[in-house]
């Protein structure tokens, strides 16, 4: 009877270790997920602020043309919006995805969503990307139209 005993306690030790050794693992990797999420989306974060920057020079150029009748538009003021060292409003255009969510990608491929224990956490962070391909959308408008009416490279 104490040798049963002693197998039963040997294998329920095994199975807690086993437990704890699983779930410790499954912490380390929802760790490495989330950083890369945060990382991902810092650097979307800093694209978004620049891509706002550019937007709002796009609408004060827009303004002075709208603003201005056409022969009094002065060719300085127009080579200074096109390109005045930090942006050139005439003729960029963007056909490449501007934002990025591989790491957001990969998290709800892995099948660990489930493990984690902060759901609210994963509800904002969904809440984050769905922000961004709307974002991304308008700017893809945006560009399309400012393309559609030829302000593209090839049209100037």
């Amino acid at each position: 009877m104490r040798e049963l005993s002693i197998v039963i306690l040997g294998v329920a030790v095994t199975f807690a270790g086993s437990s704890w050794f699983t779930s410790r693992n499954t912490d380390k990797q929802l760790k490495y997920y989330f950083n890369a999420i945060r990382t991902e989306l810092g650097e979307n974060l800093q694209q978004v602020e620049t891509l706002s920057l550019f937007l709002e020079y796009s609408v004060d150029f827009a303004n002075y043309l709208n603003r201005t009748p056409v022969n009094q538009l002065n060719p300085d003021s127009i080579s200074k919006w096109e390109y005045d060292g930090k942006w050139s409003v005439i003729g960029t255009t963007w056909n490449t995805p501007l934002l990025v969510n591989d790491a957001f990608e990969t998290f709800k491929s892995s099948g660990m969503m489930p493990h984690s224990k902060t759901p609210d956490l994963l509800l904002q962070i969904h809440g984050c990307y769905t922000q961004q391909r709307i974002f991304e959308n308008s700017i893809g408008s945006y560009m399309q139209e400012k393309y559609n009416k030829g302000f593209s490279d090839s049209n100037i």
